[in-house]
């Protein structure tokens, strides 16, 4: 029995692999912070992010880090030292939606997974 793309499976990568669904909502609550994450469809430097958002460099890693911590972006390229040098989207989809209890749902590599947000 298979999955249709309207039933997403349960999310099983809650903390385990980086995503966390409260740090997914607490990140997406700032503006620029959620700006800068839509804005990663490609290979992304924190100079480039720092350009395009007007931002100081040291409040654009606070919201590159954010977005890490929450699983919604990853590392895209490294230095020699492992360092990012570039950032993409880890998602190839978010929604978030409010109905009584807080539910994420995202597509990552063409599978579509869910989690709700324990209150």
């Amino acid at each position: 029995m298979g999955t249709s793309p309207t039933q997403p499976i349960q999310c099983a990568m809650n903390e385990r692999r980086g995503c966390s669904p409260a740090l997914i909502v607490e990140a997406l609550a700032d503006d620029r912070t959620r700006a800068i994450f839509l804005a990663l469809d490609e290979p992304t430097s924190v100079e480039t992010i720092v350009e395009e958002h007007g931002i100081p460099q040291s409040t654009a890693y606070r919201k590159v880090e954010a977005l890490a911590e929450a699983g919604l972006v990853r590392a895209a390229e490294t230095d020699e030292s492992g360092s990012p040098t570039r950032y993409l989207s880890a998602v190839d989809c978010l929604s978030i939606t409010y109905d009584g209890a807080t539910r994420i749902t995202c597509t990552r590599s063409g599978l579509t997974l869910s989690c709700e947000l324990e209150e």
